[in-house]
């Protein structure tokens, strides 16, 4: 299963770590590939190592990555979906053959439907918002949509009970079961959803809805009505050029592994002196803080350069001040990022060894 397809979360914040210094490798688990691509334009970026135990998710970051090299940064966001109205993605996908692995080809040779759609709504939580968008936008009401375009000082009829339930009902386990929600990062017993709503009504109070790519996929269906200056990295097209750029000047080289992060990474021979940055995003919606603790210190181990560490945490397994404080006591200065998280989702922390 492909869980996520689209952008996910704010991934400016790991960009801008990245940005403030030479790094020259990046391993990162692969996830729906946006987090990845916004990355790939760093300066001094050589090399990329994309991991995940899940086949699709490499697969479709192969595919988006492929895209970019051989299309035009415009025909790349008209064929991965961004532009609704892109009409010959069957077309495009096929003068994709040549550079796709055979195993990747093979899977997506089978879904043309996902093809012509658009490869951004095929995954699980697209097609979940898919279900719930047409019931928020007729329970809400058009007053609702205001957010998007009027500062909040300025909001006439506002359907503040309307609103209240929703986020009751996103706080609630059967609420995404009911829509089809497989994913255990939402539906496990430890996931505390009370995080999503408290989250999206952060965006109001701030008066930034229109900033947060999760509040537009929730409540539009897609990034259409987005501002242009707050776009994600992966969908501003002088970003794609550059990185289109240094693909096709073979100035970066991408790596597909598949596996469980923490074995692969014990497995990889470490160049001397390189400075590595580490993007592991919300492994810990699929693993525990044992886990990701155990990440950490095999990072720590790895001499002969320095390391950045950067991890997320959603509903499942979200850091309490003890815990951080734990993990400064171990490695040293953790800093948390949270607040620089534009969707309001998100614990982010950094980690540099």
């Amino acid at each position: 299963m492909i869980y996520y397809s689209h952008v996910n979360e704010d991934n400016r914040v790991e960009r801008k770590i990245m940005q403030e210094r030479a790094y020259t490798t990046l391993y990162t688990v692969a996830g729906s590939g946006e987090r990845v691509i916004a990355l790939l334009d760093h300066p001094t970026l050589k090399t990329v190592h994309l991991l995940d135990n899940n086949w699709e998710a490499l697969y479709l970051c192969e595919l988006k990555i492929t895209a970019l090299t051989h299309l035009s940064a415009e025909a790349y966001l008209g064929f991965v979906g961004f532009y609704p109205d892109a009409g010959s993605r069957w077309a495009q996908f096929y003068t994709l053959q040549p550079f796709l692995s055979d195993n990747c080809w093979q899977y997506w040779v089978e879904k043309k439907h996902t093809i012509k759609k658009g490869i951004c709504f095929c995954g699980h939580f697209e097609q979940f918002l898919q279900r719930a968008n047409p019931f928020l936008r007729f329970f809400l009401g058009r007053n609702f949509y205001q957010c998007f375009s009027t500062p909040k000082a300025d909001w006439k009829y506002f359907p503040a009970f309307r609103w209240q339930l929703v986020k009751m009902l996103f706080s609630f386990r059967l609420t995404y079961k009911m829509l089809g929600m497989k994913d255990t990062a939402f539906i496990s017993n430890d996931a505390d959803l009370k995080t999503i709503p408290a989250a999206l009504q952060k965006s109001l109070d701030m008066d930034t809805a229109r900033e947060s790519c999760l509040f537009h996929l929730v409540f539009n269906g897609n990034l259409d009505k987005m501002p242009e200056a707050f776009l994600p990295p992966s969908f501003q097209q002088p970003v794609l050029q550059r990185i289109k750029t240094a693909l096709r000047q073979d100035q970066l080289k991408v790596i597909y592994h598949y596996g469980d992060a923490l074995s692969l990474l014990e497995t990889f021979h470490y160049e001397p002196m390189a400075s590595r940055f580490f993007s592991f995003s919300d492994l810990l919606s699929f693993a525990n803080m044992d886990y990701m603790d155990t990440l950490i210190k095999l990072v720590t181990r790895i001499k002969n350069g320095s390391n950045t560490l950067v991890f997320r945490a959603f509903v499942r397994n979200r850091l309490k001040k003890d815990q951080i404080i734990g993990l400064q006591h171990k490695y040293g200065k953790v800093v948390d990022l949270t607040a620089e998280e534009r969707t309001h989702f998100y614990q982010v922390f950094e980690v540099n060894i």
